[in-house]
């Protein structure tokens, strides 16, 4: 009972006796801890506060995510643009691009994490290591099973052998190989006389029968017979008989060698439309390649025919070079015997089943397909060299992948896969889109295998979302935790996954966005700013919404009433009616008491600064969303501002166009001017009828409170009688408008016990002379 529990340990923190652990759930996988002393006040002096965070990426897998994101956006982007159907045309398509840089980057970070680790002594490299490296050596057999499979009619020895050269390191450490292959091989090219060492010639069969041909040339090249030919050749000269003595036991020697580098270096291949020249031959391979498999297999068999019978063919050759060096000459023998298709010989120097199934699929079986050969391989291979699945679990997990992919249900691999926990969230987030592109691409009969992608796309019972969904919104929540400080970046690369999530992505987003401290930074907005830029990005509109209105109602608590009007008023189309009320209702009171002081004061100043801050900015704060229909009846009556509001609105309005006739007259400006002229005459009309041009009230259908009609054109006087500094004159206003003024005012006559203090009925009188003037 206590190993299981121990099993279950994520975190130990302390406690002080008298006290208690206090919890709460912070963003993703975090679980807020702090220590809350208990009712007799007993407990810590210092009480503990902390946080536990469990399933965190490591620092690659994060490096991983930052590269391949973008990636994956471009994937979906230009499918998206092609209709959807890109990702089954596995010969020139976005998902081979996208499956290339993903492999790229997975092998990238690996050779990064190997030389870490050897900078590091061999003591061990960066968290995470082993995880990477098994991952990419999963990626890249799965995208060439679904990927690549279709694009050479389902031919994949070949495609094999390279996969198992690009991870034979990586296969052998984590199945326990005592010396891996790669390890014997830089061992033997570091010795002063390779040749000389007993490991050379196993060694160099081994590369031959796992299809490393690349390397077995180097090694071979390496001989010292083949590195210094010349000096062979200058002593055949200086013995008797000179040129015309027959050939020496040394010289014989490196003919042999070199008839078998010829002969390797002219191995005949099938073209691979998918790997292409990469992998385990490469350039240093001249075979003739062929595109038709019927050709191949002819010319193949001739060629092995040649392998087969070159000792008989040369056996005085031999014979000679076999005084210079028997080991060399059946060391020769040797890789004849794999060359001509020996399974025995081919089979011999093999670790494990993984190097067993490719020595028998390049040398016995090139025509191997999966859909059609892969499970009887698997069978073959795991008779011929068993493993321990308790201790070898690389090789269990490799063989229960490969029987799913035979099987023909990608959902299987899924199972494998995720019952091994031996891949990250990460892998799996993104191994869906090869899984799916692959059963399209084998429903279509391009050579590909069966699958079914509607299982994968099925809607899981109980959270609605797909697979694919489940395991990015898994990865997203362990990045949430150090992206919520603000100072981390893992917020926004967990955006950028949500987004990729239909079903349950905006809800989760909103969550994350809402534990972003926006209101907690003073006046630092920049953290704010680029989670709007985020959300925006990634078509997020609730929690942009969210967002500003946090960071509003932050600032009018702090109280910057600009700030939180601006948040308020319509940021990521936030705009809170309500909330922009509350906010602003001290300034339109303001505005209101100001108007009230005015009352039979008509030397006062023509705009008293009712506001600090940009005009414009509170302008279009209140003015809000135009009238163009987009709001319906119900929602526009919610959306109705208060009186004073309307009030401060139409002030301002005057205020701005006010200003701006004041800054074209003094330059001298008469156009400008004339257009401000317009505008101020429609903000002083657009205070008391709505319908008077581009400053009418918007969001209130109702007209001026009758109270605050008298004060108001009582501050206005100034400008109709043309005595203020930025007065118009009165042929500014026409004779409608001076009719439709006395018209308000003999409306607000019949409510006069609704005028603010200061008011009184001499007051309208003297207003009405003015405009009858």
């Amino acid at each position: 009972m206590t190993s299981d529990i121990d099993a279950l340990t994520c975190a130990k923190v302390p406690c002080s006796p008298g006290s208690r652990l206090s919890f709460s759930w912070g963003p993703g996988t975090e679980l807020r801890i702090c220590e809350v002393s208990g009712p007799s006040g007993q407990g810590g002096v210092n009480p503990f506060k902390s946080t536990v965070v469990w399933s965190a990426p490591s620092p690659s897998h994060r490096a991983l995510a930052h590269t391949v994101a973008p990636i994956q956006a471009a994937l979906y982007q230009e499918t998206a643009d092609e209709g959807g159907h890109s990702a089954a045309d596995a010969g020139n398509s976005p998902l081979v691009a996208f499956c290339q840089a993903v492999r790229q980057r997975l092998r990238e970070e690996r050779d990064a994490l190997e030389a870490q680790a050897g900078a590091n002594g061999g003591g061990g490299g960066a968290p995470g290591g082993e995880v990477v490296a098994l991952e990419g050596a999963v990626w890249g057999l799965l995208e060439l099973l679904y990927v690549g499979a279709p694009a050479s009619e389902g031919f994949i020895a070949e495609d094999l052998a390279a996969w198992a050269c690009e991870h034979s390191a990586a296969i052998d450490a984590l199945a326990g190989v005592g010396r891996p292959l790669t390890q014997r091989l830089t061992d033997l090219l570091a010795s002063a006389r390779p040749d000389a060492t007993e490991d050379y010639w196993p060694c160099l069969v081994h590369l031959v029968a796992v299809g490393r041909l690349d390397d077995a040339l180097t090694l071979l090249g390496a001989h010292d017979a083949m590195a210094h030919p010349g000096a062979l050749q200058a002593l055949a000269l200086q013995g008797p008989g000179g040129a015309d003595a027959p050939p020496s036991a040394a010289m014989q020697q490196y003919e042999v060698l070199d008839a078998l580098y010829v002969v390797l270096r002219q191995m005949p291949r099938f073209r691979r439309a998918y790997a292409g020249e990469e992998g385990a031959r490469g350039a240093g391979t001249s075979g003739r390649a062929f595109d038709n498999m019927a050709e191949f297999l002819a010319y193949r068999g001739a060629w092995q025919a040649q392998c087969a019978g070159l000792p008989d063919a040369c056996a005085d050759l031999f014979a000679g070079a076999a005084a210079a060096s028997p080991r060399t000459v059946e060391g020769v023998r040797a890789v004849l015997r794999v060359l001509a298709g020996d399974d025995a010989a081919a089979a011999a120097p093999c670790a494990h089943w993984v190097e067993w199934a490719v020595a028998h699929a390049v040398h016995a079986a090139p025509n191997l397909q999966a859909q059609a050969h892969l499970r009887g391989l698997l069978q073959a291979a795991r008779a011929a060299v068993p493993y321990d699945g308790s201790t070898q679990f690389v090789l269990a997990l490799l063989h229960d992948l490969l029987m799913a992919v035979a099987g023909g249900e990608p959902q299987g691999v899924v199972e494998v896969l995720a019952a091994s926990g031996a891949v990250s969230p990460w892998f799996m987030s993104h191994i869906y889109d090869v899984l799916k592109a692959g059963a399209q691409g084998g429903q279509q009969g391009r050579g590909g295998l069966r699958g079914a992608g509607s299982v994968l796309e099925r809607p899981l019972p109980l959270s609605g979302g797909d697979q694919a969904e489940y395991w990015r919104l898994l990865f997203a929540e362990t990045l949430m935790p150090s992206g919520c400080s603000g100072s981390s970046a893992g917020w926004g690369l967990a955006l950028a996954y949500l987004a990729w999530c239909p079903v349950h992505g905006a809800d989760a987003a909103e969550a994350l966005l809402e534990c972003l401290p926006v209101g907690s930074r003073g006046g630092d907005e920049r953290l704010l700013r680029k989670a709007l830029t985020a959300a925006t990005t990634h078509g997020l509109a609730a929690p942009a919404t969210s967002l500003c209105r946090t960071a509003g109602a932050a600032a009018w608590y702090a109280g910057r009433i600009g700030a939180a009007a601006r948040w308020l008023g319509g940021q990521g189309g936030a705009r809170d009616v309500l909330r922009l009320s509350c906010a602003l209702e001290p300034l339109g009171a303001r505005a209101v008491a100001a108007l009230s002081s005015c009352a039979g004061v008509y030397t006062a100043p023509l705009l008293p600064g009712l506001v600090d801050g940009d005009i414009a900015v509170l302008l279009e704060v209140l003015a809000g969303p135009a009238a163009d229909g987009a709001l319906a009846s119900a929602q526009q009556a919610r959306a109705e501002l208060p009186p004073t509001l309307v009030v401060l609105r139409g002030l301002l309005a005057v205020q701005g166009a006010a200003q701006a006739a004041q800054q074209a007259l003094v330059a001298s400006d008469a156009a400008a001017h004339q257009a401000a002229g317009r505008a101020l005459r429609d903000a002083v009309m657009g205070l008391f009828v709505e319908s008077s041009g581009a400053a009418a009230a918007v969001l209130s259908p109702s007209k001026l409170p009758h109270g605050l009609v008298l004060p108001l054109l009582t501050y206005l006087l100034p400008l109709l009688e043309g005595t203020g500094p930025a007065a118009l004159g009165p042929r500014a206003f026409s004779a409608g408008d001076i009719a439709a003024l006395l018209g308000a005012l003999t409306a607000a006559a019949a409510h006069a016990g609704e005028a603010p203090g200061g008011a009184h009925p001499r007051h309208a009188a003297d207003v009405r002379l003015a405009l009858a003037r």
